[in-house]
């Protein structure tokens, strides 16, 4: 999904023309991170060509090494065959002892802030829950999550784990998986205004998750 980008992206068209599954989707105007996933999302469930059983998103931004990507997908239909209450997987960041994670000890501390706020209101939240690699079982809870417009620009898991829960009627069950290699890169400015905006939608996702704690 490219959100407006005005990068140079002949790399992607050049996947599209090789292979038949890549769909290069461009919007013509820049919605943000969250609805532009969402937009994906929403191409994806009406794809039929598609047929997938399992959705999720990627950030494209090379912190995540390929056969990374590979590992998690198969892990969560490994998962799902052996524990089939499973609904998502979510990778996380943690920083263990034979992993290579890569993070500004700032970048690290200003997440566990926020994510520990929210925690507070929600103790079963996964330890990373903003780490942009997520997988989700394609079914009618995912499609009914994805059909209004997200109100957060940084919380598009949490909104989805909000409205999946709501739909439901009970908490989704998450399988939290530690990536083997994961490298920062310099992709969001921490200014003022960011963190303002950050903030807000801090306090706007603690009112939302509240609202599910009875699950």
């Amino acid at each position: 999904m490219d959100d407006a980008s005005t990068d140079n992206l002949d790399f992607i068209a050049s996947l599209e023309d090789k292979y038949k599954n890549v769909f290069h989707l461009r919007l013509t105007k820049n919605l943000g991170k969250a609805n532009a996933i969402r937009q994906g999302l929403l191409y994806a469930t009406n794809n039929a060509q598609l047929n997938a059983n399992i959705l999720g998103y990627l950030d494209f931004d090379d912190s995540i090494l390929a056969s990374e990507v590979q590992r998690i997908i198969s892990l969560f239909y490994e998962t799902k065959k052996k524990f089939s209450t499973i609904d998502s997987l979510w990778a996380s960041r943690v920083k263990l002892n034979g992993r290579n994670i890569t993070r500004t000890n700032f970048r690290h501390f200003y997440s566990r802030i926020l994510i520990t706020l929210i925690g507070l209101n929600y103790p079963s939240l996964p330890y990373d829950s903003q780490c942009g690699f997520k997988l989700f079982m394609n079914d009618e809870r995912l499609q009914a999550s994805i059909q209004s417009r997200f109100l957060t620009k940084w919380f598009i898991d949490l909104e989805i784990l909000i409205r999946l829960t709501q739909i439901g009627g009970k908490k989704i069950n998450i399988w939290e998986e530690p990536l083997m290699s994961w490298k920062e890169t310099e992709s969001f400015n921490y200014g003022f205004v960011n963190s303002f905006r950050i903030l807000r939608e801090v306090f706007y996702i603690c009112k939302e998750i509240r609202k599910i704690r009875k699950y």
